[in-house]
């Protein structure tokens, strides 16, 4: 196969993986995106929460939201809070 048709191939891969997580999406996605625009308004947190892969993402999306607009940490299920936040909230 020449990597032409390689690329073309990975591309219908994609875009039908495109097509079914739009396929999916509904009002709990607006709710979502509602729930976030809130806590940058209120200046809040926002906690990110996965394991492995989907942890490694959280973290990117983490540092997206860090910079530019809001507080936010990604936090595996085996992780504690953040040490940055021990001196403004309490331990549980």
């Amino acid at each position: 196969m020449s990597h032409l048709a390689q690329a073309k191939k990975v591309f219908d891969i994609e875009l039908a993986a495109l097509k079914a997580v739009r396929a999916r999406l509904d009002k709990s996605f607006d709710c979502a995106v509602e729930v976030i625009v809130e806590a940058v308004k209120r200046r809040g947190k926002i906690i990110v929460v996965g394991i492995g892969k989907s942890g490694n993402v959280g973290q990117k999306i983490a540092a997206t939201l860090t910079a530019p607009v809001s507080t936010a940490a990604a936090l595996g299920t085996g992780e504690r809070r953040p040490a940055t936040w021990a001196s403004s909230t309490t331990a549980t």
